[in-house]
């Protein structure tokens, strides 16, 4: 996990949790380098330290209420990210925020939707999410996790 995420949440521990219990893949690693209030720039100028040097299968890109506090080009700047992000090699997930009411963060979820939807790449959104396990849970289907036995 990368990216902004709240700093109350707890879901990418509750997702490394679910997965080794209910999915049966206890020997998955999941490295949450989630840095509270931090717009997608700052995974851009960090990438290899806060990402790459993890080799990771499954990149889960979380993008918070803080990229809308920053003047750059939102969909360039998330296009770019997404391009060096592909280049691991690793499966993408992005996550969109809950725009709560927001014009501006409205218009970068309807950019991030876009994106995702014209590379293919699952989404999960957080809008009207009540929780954590909320959250893990449409992490879950946008990954189309198969619960064991069913």
């Amino acid at each position: 996990f990368c990216g902004d995420g709240p700093a109350e949440t707890a879901f990418p521990d509750q997702f490394a949790t679910e997965l080794r219990t209910t999915y049966r893949r206890p020997l998955d690693v999941v490295v949450n380098t989630l840095v509270p209030g931090s717009p997608i720039e700052t995974v851009l100028e960090n990438l290899e330290w806060q990402l790459a040097r993890f080799h990771p299968d499954v990149v889960n890109l979380v993008i918070g209420p803080a990229a809308a506090s920053d003047d750059s080009d939102f969909a360039a700047t998330l296009a770019q990210l997404v391009d060096q992000l592909q280049v691991l090699g690793a499966a993408l997930v992005i996550h969109a925020p809950d725009p709560d009411g927001s014009d501006e963060l409205q218009a970068q979820v309807d950019e991030i939707r876009n994106l995702a939807l014209r590379r293919a790449i699952p989404l999960v959104e957080h809008a009207g999410v009540d929780g954590d396990q909320e959250r893990v849970d449409r992490l879950c289907q946008a990954l189309r996790l198969q619960r064991p036995g069913s």
